[in-house]
């Protein structure tokens, strides 16, 4: 637990967990990009036939007004999708693209926060609700 009341948990399925300390550190967040939860789902939903089928990775772009989204693979090509955002930094970094989907689909509001810190890990909230449920690893 955290000094600010704040509880990570998890579920060791298989294997060794990333460590958590290392992942959140330097949260509260570096990067908080505010984004339309439907048009990210739908950005995903298009890049899945082209996303490579070993890593799955999706590279996010964040920028003060845009979310820039890519991929590639050697059998389909590159994609490159953008979407708006309210962002207050800049920051880039790749994660699994079907934890992202499957972690959206979860969250319960229209409007999502993407918090990056200068840890690993990318944290998802409903949009001004600090939820910590909601927490990927990334790929740097």
């Amino acid at each position: 637990m955290f000094s600010d009341g704040t509880t990570i948990v998890s579920k060791l399925i298989e294997g060794t967990y990333p460590d958590w300390q290392r992942m959140v550190a330097g949260l509260p967040a570096s990067v908080c990009a505010t984004v339309d939860k439907d048009q990210l789902e739908a950005v995903l939903a298009r890049m899945a036939p082209i996303v490579n089928r070993t890593t799955h990775n999706v590279t996010l772009t964040i920028a003060p007004d845009l979310l820039t989204l890519t991929a590639a693979s050697a059998e389909a090509g590159d994609i490159h999708e953008e979407i708006g955002c309210e962002a207050d930094g800049t920051w880039s970094g790749s994660v699994q693209s079907q934890y992202l989907a499957v972690t959206l689909a979860a969250v319960p509001s229209d409007t999502i926060d993407m918090l990056v810190g200068s840890g690993m890990a990318l944290i998802v909230h409903p949009h001004g609700r600090r939820d910590p449920r909601f927490m990927l690893a990334l790929r740097r």
